[in-house]
């Protein structure tokens, strides 16, 4: 049928999970309003979608913004990674948008700040969602990636002689907060602004073993699934590859400094 385009490489909508910081005032409330985690909008997910497993909702969650909406909360969850993406920013001035970057625009400056979002099939939710976080959330959840690749995903190679993708197997990740107590809390921020917040981590134990890799293997049907969603957001992933210029996410009210979601 020749190289001609049809138009079909559409963009898919997915839910977006957003990171909570947390803060060590809410210990004695506990949960997501105190270790961070993450927080799936339920007007965002299709109509009638049960949501199970470590997810707690719907809750009616208030932003600092004063604007309250409904919810998932979980500190810990399960995920099969599917695809990811990444941008750059810089705290735009007073009255204009935020300008993003390309990987290839940001090479070599120290000014800009990264967006991550990585798509991904989550225990207890029927669609795919996307987690996005920035600044030094990001590194976080890069670090976290890169941690489940080396450990997970290598020892799977080397014990099956074979080559397993990502969603293959579930990642446990939850917060350093969950992880470490009080002292998960990292200080980010500039001086003129500076907040503990709690960040992304995985869960992995020390040896990787076949044990583990059986108990940790996503379902056969669910592979599959997670196959074709991969497939379909191909483009999704590819989205930041050009200039996407002004935000996109004009909705979404993030602090400038620390990321913090502050109202959707």
């Amino acid at each position: 049928m020749g190289d001609y385009d049809y138009g079909f490489d559409f963009q898919l909508e997915y839910p977006t999970a957003q990171w909570h910081n947390g803060a060590i005032a809410n210990k004695a409330a506990g949960g997501v309003p105190y270790t961070g985690g993450l927080l799936l909008p339920a007007a965002k997910l299709p109509e009638g979608a049960k949501i199970t497993g470590t997810w707690k909702g719907p809750l009616d969650w208030t932003f600092e913004t004063g604007q309250t909406e409904a919810v998932f909360a979980a500190n810990e969850i399960f995920v099969a990674l599917l695809q990811r993406r990444r941008r750059w920013f810089n705290k735009a001035e007073s009255g204009k948008p935020t300008v993003y970057y390309t990987d290839a625009q940001a090479s070599g400056r120290r000014d800009l700040r990264s967006q991550l979002q990585v798509l991904c099939a989550a225990m207890g939710v029927p669609v795919p969602i996307i987690i996005s976080v920035k600044g030094e959330r990001s590194r976080a959840l890069d670090k976290v990636m890169s941690s489940f690749f080396q450990n997970v995903i290598l020892v799977a190679n080397n014990l099956n002689s074979g080559k397993p993708p990502l969603y293959h197997y579930w990642l446990k990740l939850t917060s350093s907060v969950v992880v470490s107590g009080d002292k998960g809390f990292i200080p980010v921020g500039t001086d003129g602004h500076r907040k503990s917040v709690a960040l992304p981590v995985a869960v992995l134990p020390e040896t990787i073993d076949e044990g583990y890799l059986q108990k940790a293997a996503v379902p056969e049907p669910l592979r599959a699934q997670c196959a074709q969603w991969r497939e379909l957001a191909l483009p999704w992933s590819k989205a930041w590859a050009i200039n996407p210029g002004a935000d996109a996410d004009s909705d979404l009210v993030v602090d400038p400094e620390t990321g913090e979601i502050l109202g959707q």
